[in-house]
């Protein structure tokens, strides 16, 4: 007897059972214990985003395993060779953090896409990137631990749903961990579809690859800094006290600050039952902003939250190295805010970049190699790096990412010298503080600028500095000594500096704004 059930029917009944499933089981208090009081369509949605998220799991692991199941089989035959990732060379000096708020299905000109967050943890782990805990992290950074090279934290700002249901499937896929940031009155807001409920954290931390930092306990918007509603920073600014018609005082101001930053921990775990010790600055720029009507808020803020926790995260700006190094620990450190457009090739190259880097060092610019823009235009790659004005700057500077830890040595450049008037830095801890010989027409300068302020330490004259195509200048760092060279010879030397190290930077600058300009071909760097 033939008996025939077509597909498509058979696929009709196979859905009507899914959605009666789904039905009964978010009838009960399933629906309460997995999503909390998020509303009951949002929750299905959810639901059908872990299931399909769970299966993409299963069915990339059975593909990954028939794959090497396939390599394995043509390398015994002599066929191809078997591939591995090569694994780091030693210890870790410094660790990136890196820092998301959402994973979307759509590109959205804000969030990172779920495709390109996919392709970016790929790569990273094809290069032998891993990750490691916050409590990690911490144990290195005070010297306790030793993490090898190409470690790494994930981190998510806000405990939204779409940082925890997109993302956890992927981090299952690679054996990442992530930290994720709670707004405490977000978390506890009834019926949010945006931010992840009590429930959808306690499962979030139960996986074993999430931990959880504080993101305030209800400074995550504005308030009002003056009777008219003109809103301000709630960790940089003074608010108004509409009840006593005036601005908070300072003494008002630390204890606010204080209040939110010890209230969200306290909150945070006894309502979790786990440590947190760490806080990621709203907005990430808090310390890089000017406040509105508070200069010292900013430091306030800082001294405030280091009394709380163990690290307060913002935001690197091209301004400092992106990386947060063992040898220099301190409470603020530094996150890597991915940009949306990013895929994974872009994301591997600044973590590439921004990994500490050995000497000796040469540089052709086939590709950009770590190269921070700190101001004007820079442009690394093809064969050159380019520093230009643009037509809001007098100059342009930057700083090779990676070389912080670097001392004593010579840094050399081959450069065309079209205009204005370039800088060599080194012993750059940040880009305010370095050493600099600063070349002219028949002129160089040997300055060391601290925080912005600089001091000429001593100057010559030579008619053999001048314009030209492949012309050659560097500096030397040896001790308390520093030198300017021009063409192999050295035409400036100073002594009794303090002995300081630190990393390499160019800068070109001109009065005239959007003339300066100057075009590397080459650089080296040996130690003496």
């Amino acid at each position: 007897m033939y008996f025939h059930f077509p597909l498509n029917k058979f696929l009709l009944l196979l859905f009507a059972a899914l959605i009666l499933a789904v039905a009964v089981l978010f009838t009960f208090d399933f629906k309460r214990y997995l999503y909390g009081s998020t509303p009951f369509f949002p929750s299905v949605g959810l639901f059908a985003q872990e299931i399909s998220g769970d299966f993409g799991y299963v069915v990339r692991r059975v593909g990954k395993g028939i794959l090497k199941i396939g390599e394995r089989g043509l390398a015994a035959l002599g066929i191809m060779n078997a591939t591995a990732s090569s694994p780091p060379t030693g210890p870790a000096k410094a660790i990136g953090v890196l820092t998301y708020h959402r994973v979307v299905d759509f590109p959205d000109n804000s969030n990172v896409p779920r495709e390109l967050f996919a392709d970016q943890m790929k790569k990273l782990y094809n290069a032998g990137w891993r990750t490691i805990t916050m409590k990690e992290y911490q144990a290195f950074m005070a010297g306790k631990l030793e993490v090898p090279e190409k470690s790494f934290v994930i981190t998510f700002d806000d405990g939204a749903k779409g940082s925890f249901y997109p993302v956890d499937p992927i981090l299952k896929e690679y054996g990442f961990t992530a930290i994720s940031y709670i707004i405490v009155t977000s978390s506890e807001k009834p019926k949010s579809t945006y931010y992840l409920s009590p429930e959808e954290i306690k499962r979030m931390l139960a996986t074993g690859r999430w931990e959880i930092g504080s993101h305030s306990y209800d400074g995550h918007h504005s308030y009002p800094i003056d009777p008219v509603n003109t809103q301000g920073n709630f960790f940089a600014d003074k608010l108004w006290n509409f009840e006593a018609d005036r601005l908070e005082t300072p003494a008002e101001v630390a204890e606010r600050l204080y209040s939110d930053f010890k209230n969200s921990r306290t909150f945070l775990e006894e309502r979790y039952g786990v440590t947190v010790d760490t806080f990621a600055f709203p907005f990430g720029e808090t310390g890089f902003i000017t406040a509105g009507n508070y200069p010292e808020g900013i430091s306030v803020s800082h001294e405030q939250a280091e009394k709380v926790y163990n690290y307060g995260f913002l935001q690197a700006h091209g301004d400092d190295y992106r990386f947060n190094y063992q040898k220099y620990p301190a409470f603020l450190a530094k996150r890597i805010h991915v940009d949306h457009d990013w895929d994974g090739t872009r994301l591997l190259s600044i973590m590439e970049g921004g990994n500490p880097k050995s000497l000796p060092f040469t540089d052709n610019f086939a590709v950009n190699r770590g190269w921070i823009s700190s101001w004007g235009t820079v442009d690394a790659g093809w064969g050159s790096l380019i520093l230009q004005s643009n037509d809001e700057t007098s100059g342009a500077s930057t700083i090779l990412d990676g070389s912080l830890l670097w001392d004593e040595y010579e840094y050399n450049i081959t450069a065309d010298w079209e205009s204005g008037f370039p800088f060599l830095l080194a012993d750059v801890e940040n880009s305010k503080t370095y050493t600099a010989c600063a070349f002219s027409q028949g002129k160089v300068r040997l300055q060391s600028a601290r925080g912005g302020s600089t001091v000429v330490l001593g100057e010559v004259s030579d008619p053999s500095i001048n314009y030209g195509n492949g012309v050659n200048f560097g500096i030397r760092v040896l001790g308390n000594t520093a030198a300017c060279v021009w063409d192999g010879k050295v035409l400036l030397r100073v002594s009794n500096l303090p002995d300081r190290s630190g990393g390499i930077g160019i800068q070109t600058w001109n009065p005239d704004v959007g003339t300066a300009r100057l075009t590397i071909h080459g650089i080296s760097v040996l130690s003496l």
